[in-house]
This record gives structure tokens, sequence and C-alpha cells, in this order.
């Protein structure tokens, strides 16, 4: 083990997106007993790996081992971690685990595609059938429980908006605010006269190329200082400094996804915290210590439910800004 923390100590994970390491540890991390447990979780707690084979790896008719691991320092790149039958004579079933990977090359068919958004044209948006649909949402539930209640609300509801208002799938656009449309002319230029010389080997069309780089690394300079020199006096919209600030912000996605205690390990976002409330919960002790609130009454009386007009409605609908952008549940305002 201490070789092995050497090895990684030189290659340093933070440097890469993404470092996969693989193998027969000879460690079984869901076996308390094991005396290497803990120095495996301290040397992935320190150059923050995840574990992610979950299922015993070597079944023999006495023991079931979880030993051949895969440990990755940025979680969110798996797509799937699944036990094969052996191949040939071994006793280890074989893992197979699927990464998403970037390639760098502009040719390569598996190339990260920037993610895409969903644009509505409310122009061409069909409002009576809106309306129409709308009115066929159901009023009354057979259930009291609000969670499904709203969840047949709102797939209805997305669904008739679907329906009535015409929508389209763009690229996000990961431009910097710095470039602008001359820049953009600029290296179109210089991407031009590259090819130009990569296509006839013409020294003249790499000299232009040169000097255009130049330009263009200049332009980009000089125009993102002025950027942040505009950003930096414009002290009263701090909204839009701090969105700035954030957007140009490295994104450390080194970390590890998951938590654990050692002999578990949490995943999902219910099982973090309830790992986290069975940590902080050992921390005390609720039988020596005195109780806070013994004194306090309780309340009269309990809001069960509230009453709410049609009216009240209308006046909170109507104070809405329709040009904000939507929320996770991508319920637009721009509804009447």
């Amino acid at each position: 083990m201490a070789k092995f923390h050497s090895v990684l100590s030189h290659l340093q994970p933070q440097n890469f997106s993404n470092l996969v390491v693989c193998g027969d540890f000879n460690i079984d991390p869901t076996d308390p007993s094991d005396t290497d447990n803990s120095i495996l979780l301290q040397i992935q707690n320190e150059f923050c790996l995840s574990q992610t084979v979950t299922e015993p790896t070597r079944i023999t008719s006495s023991t079931a081992s979880t030993i051949d691991l895969v440990l990755m320092s940025n979680h969110n790149s798996l797509m799937t971690c699944e036990m094969l039958p052996p191949l040939g004579s071994s006793d280890h079933n074989t893992v197979l685990t699927s990464v998403k990977v970037q390639c760098r090359s502009k040719k390569c068919r598996y190339r990260h595609q920037p993610p895409k958004r969903s644009v509505w044209i409310y122009k061409q948006a069909d409002r009576p059938l809106a309306r129409k649909l709308l009115s066929r949402l159901p009023i009354a539930s057979t259930t009291d429980d609000i969670d499904v209640v709203w969840k047949q609300w709102s797939t209805t509801f997305l669904e008739a908006m679907m329906l009535s208002i015409p929508h389209r799938s763009v690229p996000t656009k990961t431009s910097t605010p710095w470039i602008d449309r001359n820049i953009r002319q600029e290296i179109s230029r210089r991407e031009r006269f590259y090819r130009m010389f990569k296509r006839s080997s013409n020294q003249d069309w790499l000299t232009k190329y040169k000097l255009l780089r130049n330009k263009v690394t200049s332009m980009i300079c000089s125009a993102k200082k002025a950027y942040f020199e505009r950003l930096a006096g414009a002290t009263t919209n701090t909204r839009k400094f701090w969105s700035i600030v954030r957007s140009i912000q490295p994104r450390n996605t080194t970390f590890s996804s998951s938590l654990s205690d050692g002999i578990t390990s949490a995943d999902t976002d219910e099982d973090k915290a309830n790992l986290l409330n069975k940590y902080f919960s050992s921390c005390f002790n609720v039988a020596n210590d005195p109780p806070m609130y013994a004194d306090l009454t309780p309340p009269p009386e309990s809001m069960d439910h509230f009453d709410c007009t049609p009216e009240e409605v209308v006046l909170y609908l109507s104070q809405l800004k329709i040009h904000s952008a939507p929320g996770p549940g991508n319920y637009r305002m721009d509804v009447d």
C-alpha cells in the first residue's frame, strides 16, 4: 500500500479529468476485519478516489468477497459497472465498467457535444389550445398524498404546454462574453489560412497564419482586459459581477461524489443524508443530555390546511416575472 500511495503521489490525480485505477487489490472494502481496508480508505479520501464496484467479484463455496476494485477520481463519468462470468479457469468475475470520455480530436465521433436546451417560441403559441388543454386538468384527486397530486398535475401541465407551444433544442452557448463579432471573424480567417497552408504547403500561407494568430491573441487579451475593467467599474450590478466570476472559475470535478464511513458507502442523496445523520447522532448521548425544550408548550393549533381564493391566485400569478428563467421543473411564466 505504501508503493501504491507513492505512485498516486507521483501521478497527482487532480491533474487529470478522470483517473481510473483498477485491478485485483486483494482488499475487500465490505469486510471490516480486513486490516488493509482502513489504509485503502485513507488513500481514497486523500486522492479523492471513489470505489465503484458494489458486487462480489470472487465467489467460492464458502466466501464472497469484493477484491477486484475500480477506483475513479471523477465518479460522475461512471455509466455502468456490472459483473460478468469469469474468463477461462479464473475464479474471479469479470468487472465490466463503462466510463464517459471526452475526445480532444474534432473528427472523433465520440467527442463530447455541448448540452442542448429547449427554446420555447411563444409568438407561435396556440393559446386557445393551451387554455382548452389546461381546462381539462383534474381539480379533484383520489389521494391525499401531496407528492402524487403534484406529480399528476405537473405532468399534465407540461404535456399541455408542449402540445400548444412550439419549441426546439439549441446548443448551449459556451462563448466567452469578451469575444465579439470582429474577433470571431479574425478567428475564422486564421483557421482558413491554416487550412490553405495544410492543403498547399505554401510558406506564404503559414506566414499569414502566424501573423494573424498573433493578432487574434492580442485582440483577445485586450478585449478581456477591457471587459473586466468595465465590470469592475460597474459596482452597482453585483448580480452580474458574481455571475461572471462564477462562470470563469475552474470547476473541480475530481472530488468524489460518494461518502463512506469505512464500512458502508453512500452514493445517493438519501443514503448520504442517512449516513451523515447516523454520524452526527453518534456524537451526542441523548440519555445524558438535559432536555432543551422541555418547558415549551405546544402550539394551540396546527396548520393542516389553508384557504386561498381564486382572486388571490390571479394576483400572485400577475406578479410573476415572465422573462425570468424557469426553475428545475421547467414551468414557464409566460402562460396565461
